[in-house]
């Protein structure tokens, strides 16, 4: 069965040509941990793509200096085009100092690595296609001592790596009466202990199974801040966002918003009082829920764009990442955008005008100046197939100067800071 793949950083309605359901091995997508049966959607997914770095011809020199490592995964493929296997590899903010983390076998796919509060070790979600599911590993921050985490009888996947040193992931699994996938919240210890795989389950609206998007700790361990969507039966889609305790499992409803199908999942403020999304059932444009009042607040209307989507606040809440899909002179762009959290001072980082090219934010630099993006290129392929070539870029958010790092796709948690430590 081919799966749809949903990544937190960059998932976009579709558009002819780009349907990346169609591009991607099973095996790719059940690592990344973002699925869904072609069947569970009413239209095909699209990552539309990005633009060379140097493209804006401005020295990386001069940029702000960076610190700390960046985790990220890189795929490989057979000659024909389709997956063979996804490996992990650290590196360093300004590019150097590459180093292989995890080996490339064809049929593993390793993929959304998180570090520890520390830095020393890093959870990542490991899919084996010979058995057909998908757990949590641990590594050091060198690669050694690779050890498997979880032992649920199906897929565990996405880990988050809390300031306490337990590891929260999302446990999948197909639901009893109707076999369609469905998700809970788990949490277990580095060690392998401790393990509940549903230590939260969201509530179904009749029969429509809940599927878990993000997960996100409160600064002091006690609480995940996750977002849960899924239909009704009249096929409109919802949001609901949930804070767990993760001590008793007990949960409280933030949001439940009526949005946009396939529309983008929300990021949430560091102080978990509010989130942003793009787009609802009643306007379009990049949207701010606060959890205490309830009250819905347009930052960015959509204006000349086609739409927004990959929201991400700063780690101190004061700016908020995301990216816009624009169309000029037959061409579509998707550019990456900056705005105060009170949606003052909006301003375009990336600007290259390729068609097809996209940029999404991924990571926020503690200090707020940087911006980690994932850089995507489609290429046609034999036999009417086609190819993403990934890559990661740093982008100061002051100047625009951008910074060439290795090819490889990034995830949430993938920036380690000395400064981020306890």
């Amino acid at each position: 069965m081919k799966w749809t793949l949903f990544v937190s950083a960059g998932r976009v309605p579709a558009t002819p040509g780009h349907e990346l359901a169609k591009n991607l091995d099973q095996g790719e997508a059940r690592a990344r941990g973002r699925f869904a049966p072609l069947t569970d959607l009413r239209r095909p997914l699209q990552v539309g793509l990005t633009v060379i770095a140097l493209a804006l011809g401005l020295p990386a020199e001069s940029q702000a200096q960076t610190s700390g490592k960046i985790a990220f995964a890189r795929s490989t493929t057979f000659e024909d085009g389709t997956g063979r296997s996804s490996y992990l590899l650290r590196a360093n903010p300004d590019g150097s100092g590459v180093h292989v983390l995890t080996r490339s076998v064809p049929g593993t796919w390793d993929a959304s690595p998180s570090w520890s509060p520390m830095g020393g070790r890093i959870a990542y979600t490991r899919y084996d296609a010979a058995l057909d599911k998908s757990d949590i590993h641990v590594i050091t921050s060198q690669g050694g001592q690779d050890r498997q985490i979880t032992s649920a009888r199906y897929d565990s996947h996405t880990p988050a790596w809390g300031p306490d040193g337990q590891i929260a992931f999302i446990y999948d699994f197909p639901d009893e009466d109707y076999g369609e996938p469905q998700s809970c919240v788990g949490i277990v210890n580095p060690d392998g202990s401790a393990q509940q795989a549903k230590l939260f389950c969201p509530d179904q609206l009749q029969s429509n199974e809940p599927r878990v998007f993000r997960l996100d700790w409160s600064a002091n361990g006690d609480f995940l801040y996750l977002s849960s969507q899924f239909h009704d039966l009249s096929d409109t889609m919802y949001s609901v966002v949930y804070r767990v305790d993760v001590h008793t499992g007990a949960a409280v409803v933030l949001a439940d918003v009526s949005f946009d199908p396939l529309r983008d999942v929300p990021s949430f403020a560091p102080d978990g009082s509010a989130a942003v999304y793009c787009g609802n059932r009643d306007s379009s444009g990049l949207i701010k829920f606060d959890f205490t009042t309830g009250a819905e607040t347009l930052l960015v209307d959509d204006g000349d764009a086609l739409y927004c989507y990959a929201p991400l606040y700063s780690k101190d809440g004061s700016k908020v990442a995301f990216t816009r899909a624009l169309e000029s002179g037959g061409m579509q762009t998707y550019h990456v955008f900056v705005v105060d959290a009170d949606g003052g001072n909006l301003r375009q980082l990336t600007t290259a005008k390729i068609d097809d090219l996209e940029y999404t934010a991924v990571e926020w630099s503690d200090d707020g100046k940087q911006l980690l993006l994932n850089r995507s290129f489609y290429t046609g392929y034999p036999n009417n197939q086609q190819r993403t070539r990934r890559a990661l870029r740093m982008v100061d958010v002051d100047t625009r100067m951008m910074r060439p790092l290795p090819g490889g796709y990034a995830y949430p948690g993938a920036w380690f800071e000395a400064s981020s430590a306890p």
